[in-house]
């Protein structure tokens, strides 16, 4: 059989880990000339209806949902530009077959959540509002009084004057305003008609364009088709003849015990230029994914929260109840956050995303944002949006900002990764009606893609998990004991004389490297081709100054150069050691002693802590032998806390003492035998000091 197709990122039978498949080829059939349609079957017994998809000089892309188990794909390759898809009864389209196995990983997903005022309108008929019409006739005003009349006439001169300034005020009112911000007409009404319901279809099918995308990179990277899951598994055992992709996911509303006014108060925006709490919408999300009323598993997953009563004030030219920010990591709650200012140019449903990344209807900045100038037309406002939400999901599944790429503002061009054209605009330097055409993989990934490092923490994530893994490395076995053991395993950095001894229980997963403040390189471990994870591994400072500069040698290093290890674990623990060459490296120093000792060696090793103008920093040993001519021994040590470490204290054989920190809460006493003595103190710590363990001889 004749193939019409040819497929550059999917083979015939391939497992695939997530819903929404993104397909790319080349249309080898020339019958249609640069411009055809490929219309789409998902698998008869999927119940998805079949969507058309654009070909471009032979170019195409197309998004493909699955079920679980065997799904076979039908591609009917017809005469373009089409918008409504085509049968296999159409005798003139060409067919061509693929089939391709969805594997669901049981990892935890990404959930989706909707953050509401505890007074929005949403509470009220699911923010739905009958269709627009003119506002209702005020009551007549039947007054004879001559002051009543005089009353009348001077309101309405003074309506007479605003209107002759044209203080056109575009927020709309009451009766006629949608549950997002929306331009009039059909794009409002869809929103009001729709309420909540239809605010939950963009932000469904956008998330499955997350993973879509999240996916095919990842697999450009060799790291397996992998991406988070949303929470949409009981939509495959519910019984129904046809479903829609967007309706699939399980989408938390979440009342905020905060009022209207407090999300759109000025001084709560994000983007006013000195706010008073311009992080207060974040703040805002965690206290209502904290509340006790909130489902358990949104305390500890990762979780991508859209503000629901976002409006754009254009008097102030300010977003209220807006933020765009995210933070996450192992052992903390999740999220990121981002408004709904944008939701008026996301489609609706899957066969709706080709118009929608074509979209140049003009934004409305009458009552829509043109969020910094970066949003001048609908498909703009639907990139910048949706793609910005997409980052600050990135931060809850634990990423910095990268160099390039989603965590990097490449989000301008989200639409490439899902489109064979673009709209011509500022960046790609076309105009008018002119299309920029084919885009391919050799074309669609120079700004919008996941960084190498990303890629790397996403193959350790728990959410990322697929089925084709290997065992995780150094787990003994899936016991609770060895999975929490494993999984609370913090890694460690010690100065040595020859370098920096990493080690983490659980294996290394990535060792990240910065110079002033900025990403340079990394060491990665994949666990899937190359050298395994190791355990421990060395990082000695010509290995690490080759890396960062292999034409300058290490003495000709300059002396600015602030080198920043970041280590991550394969449990996504992690550790950074600031400074390394002053703080990653032992240092010997030489110091003379008393007692006829002589000169002394002592070693400066890592830094503990975060650096603050309170260091704790006392050569104690040398201090106490020229005070007392004679090597000192300890005899007891105090330790100090209360709610935190508040501090240490050195008990000498002749009284002396000798203390560190402001010695704050209750004091524990340490005592150290007269045949025994101490051999070491272990730190645990972050940005501050968490334990101190003191082990003597006799207890080794």
């Amino acid at each position: 059989m004749t193939q019409i197709l040819s497929f550059a990122n999917i083979a015939a039978g391939e497992h695939v880990f997530h819903r929404l498949l993104l397909i790319e080829g080349r249309a080898t059939s020339h019958h249609f000339g640069a411009q055809a349609a490929l219309t789409v079957l998902p698998d008869d017994h999927s119940g998805f209806d079949a969507v058309v998809w654009q070909v471009n000089h032979g170019h195409f892309k197309a998004l493909v949902p699955l079920t679980p188990g065997r799904n076979r794909l039908t591609f009917l390759l017809h005469a373009g530009p089409a918008t409504r898809p085509t049968t296999p009864n159409d005798p003139s389209a060409e067919s061509q077959s693929l089939e391709v196995v969805f594997v669901q990983p049981r990892s935890p997903p990404l959930h989706l959540a909707i953050i509401a005022a505890a007074d929005s309108p949403v509470w009220h008929n699911d923010g739905r509002q009958a269709p627009s019409g003119p506002p209702p006739p005020p009551a007549p005003d039947r007054s004879s009084k001559p002051a009543a009349k005089s009353m009348r006439g001077f309101m309405a001169k003074t309506m007479d004057k605003l209107r002759d300034l044209d203080l056109d005020r575009p927020r709309p009112t009451a009766h006629d305003a949608a549950i997002v911000d929306a331009p009039p007409g059909p794009r409002r009404e869809a929103l009001k008609s729709g309420g909540l319901a239809e605010v939950k279809r963009r932000f469904a099918l956008q998330a499955y364009l997350w993973q879509a995308f999240h996916a095919e990179q990842m697999r450009r990277h060799n790291l397996g088709r992998r991406s988070f899951q949303l929470d949409d598994s009981a939509s495959d055992s519910s019984p129904q003849i046809r479903r829609s992709i967007e309706t699939m996911p399980r989408i938390h509303l979440l009342r905020s015990r905060r009022t209207l006014r407090e999300f759109r108060d000025p001084e709560n925006a994000q983007q006013k230029a000195n706010a008073r709490n311009g992080g207060a919408m974040f703040n805002f999300a965690h206290e209502a994914l904290m509340d006790p009323a909130t489902p358990r598993e949104l305390h500890w997953s990762p979780v991508a929260v859209l503000v629901l009563d976002t409006q754009y004030d254009p008097s102030m030219r300010l977003i209220r109840a807006h933020a765009a920010v995210g933070s996450g990591g192992p052992g903390r709650t999740s999220h990121g956050v981002m408004g709904s200012h944008w939701l008026w140019a996301a489609p609706s449903s899957l066969d709706q995303v080709t118009a929608a990344f074509l979209d140049t209807e003009r934004t409305d900045e009458r009552c829509c944002v043109n969020d910094l100038d970066e949003c001048p037309t609908a498909w703009q406002t639907l990139n910048i949006g949706s793609g910005a939400f997409f980052h600050e999901a990135g931060h809850a599944l634990n990423n910095p900002h990268w160099p390039s790429g989603l965590m990097a503002r490449g989000y301008v061009e989200f639409n490439r990764a899902f489109m064979t054209s673009e709209p011509a605009c500022h960046r790609n330097g076309l105009r008018g009606g002119n299309v920029f055409a084919p885009i391919h993989a050799g074309n669609d990934a120079a700004h919008f893609h996941v960084h190498r490092a990303q890629a790397l923490r996403a193959r350790w994530h728990p959410c990322f998990y697929i089925s084709s893994d290997p065992p995780l490395p150094f787990l003994g076995s899936n016991s609770p004991e060895d999975w929490k053991a494993w999984n609370d395993a913090e890694p460690q950095a010690d100065a040595t004389m020859e370098g920096c001894l990493i080690k983490c229980r659980s294996g290394i997963a990535s060792i990240e490297i910065e110079v002033n403040g900025e990403y340079r390189d990394h060491i990665e471990w994949t666990g899937l081709a190359g050298p395994p994870p190791p355990r421990e591994t060395m990082i000695t400072p010509e290995y690490l100054w080759g890396r960062i500069s292999p034409h300058t040698p290490l003495a000709s290093r300059p002396p600015d150069a602030r080198v920043k290890l970041n280590i991550v674990a394969c449990n996504m623990r992690q550790v950074e050691v600031d400074d390394f060459f002053n703080n990653g490296v032992a240092q010997q120093v030489r110091v003379r002693g008393g007692g006829g000792q002589g000169e002394m060696q002592v070693v400066k090793g890592t830094f503990l802590g975060r650096e603050s103008d309170n260091k704790w920093m006392h050569a104690f040993l040398h201090e106490q032998q020229q005070a007392m001519g004679q090597a000192p021994r300890i005899v007891k040590i105090k330790i100090h806390a209360g709610a935190a470490f508040d501090g240490l204290a050195l008990v000498y054989n002749n009284g002396a003492v000798q203390t560190y920190g402001p010695m704050g809460g209750s004091p524990s006493d340490f005592d150290v035998g007269p045949d025994d003595e101490i051999e070491r103190l272990e730190v645990r710590c972050g940005a501050w000091i968490d334990a101190i363990e003191v082990r003597s001889a006799s207890s080794i």
